[in-house]
């Protein structure tokens, strides 16, 4: 039983060491020439240290539910200044929660977030479609670029 709970212990200060050795890592920028974030660049800089696929794919899956909405609302309205509404401003605010939480959990994630201003750009939405359109390519270009690099 001493064995056991030994080895527990054991591999749960190995896994602390290697959980402590990561929480310093950042995710290295690459700027293109108007200070814009390369995505491409960043992700294969930082290709070792980014979230799995299938963690960005839930952010991603989430966003699409949230961008199909937009898009029916919009058809709906059939108005040329559509700004989103207040209901559907809601879901990204609640986006926003899903994906802080997420971070929160996960070290990667939260790394993954300072990196790219994630949170950032889901805060700066607000009313715009047009805002909203450009996250959205956002990440899915960066899912792209982890698939292409990570596996």
């Amino acid at each position: 039983m001493a064995n056991n709970n030994q080895k527990r212990n054991n591999n749960h200060s190995k896994n602390n060491n290697n959980n402590s050795k990561k929480d310093g890592v950042k995710i290295e920028k690459e700027l293109d020439k108007n200070r814009n974030i390369n995505v491409e660049a960043t992700v294969e800089k930082n290709q070792k240290i980014m979230p799995t696929t299938t963690q960005l794919r839930l952010l991603l899956s989430n966003s699409v539910i949230v961008k199909n909405k937009i898009e029916l609302e919009k058809n709906t309205k059939n108005n040329e200044d559509y700004k989103i509404s207040e209901e559907l401003q809601n879901e990204i605010k609640y986006l926003l929660i899903k994906h802080i939480y997420q971070c929160g959990r996960d070290e990667s994630i939260k790394r993954f977030d300072e990196g790219f201003d994630i949170s950032k750009k889901l805060k700066d939405i607000g009313d715009s479609k047009e805002k909203f359109d450009q996250y959205y390519r956002y990440l899915e270009e960066i899912v792209a670029y982890v698939k292409y690099y990570k596996g």
